[in-house]
């Protein structure tokens, strides 16, 4: 991707090669894809917690964090025209994309705060050290 608005390169469906892709869609939209490489469960939390509607393959850690058609959108992998579907609904359901939006965010910021995570990670190590001196 170069700029918004301009065009991205996507995987072309049932044939090598690829095809062009609008951007606009995506700032439009305030989506964050994670669909055309392995999702990484930073950028992805960090576009939901900012208000991004996360749009991403159901591999992986999405699966743990976004709750389809809830706080966003999965898709499976390679399914081009899934996410065809998903970008139509993101664009096309205002009233959707931003209770779900909302959502994603209200998830990202509960549950995986920094401090959150933090504290839940000390109790872990905790009780490994308190476990291992009995």
């Amino acid at each position: 991707v170069r700029a918004p608005g301009v065009t991205a390169w996507a995987p072309r469906e049932g044939v090598g090669g690829y095809e062009a892709v609008d951007t606009r869609l995506l700032v439009d939209t305030r989506a964050f894809t994670a669909t055309l490489l392995r999702a990484n469960r930073v950028a992805l939390l960090e576009a939901m917690s900012s208000g991004m509607l996360p749009i991403a393959t159901s591999i992986g850690g999405t699966v743990d964090l976004i709750r389809d058609g809830e706080t966003g959108l999965l898709v499976k992998s390679g399914d081009t025209h899934g996410l065809r579907t998903a970008l139509s609904r993101a664009l096309n359901d205002e009233d959707w994309r931003r209770d779900a939006a909302s959502k994603a965010r209200a998830t990202a910021v509960a549950s995986y705060d920094l401090r959150l995570v933090a504290a839940k990670l000390a109790t872990v190590y905790r009780d490994v050290v308190d476990q291992h001196r009995r």
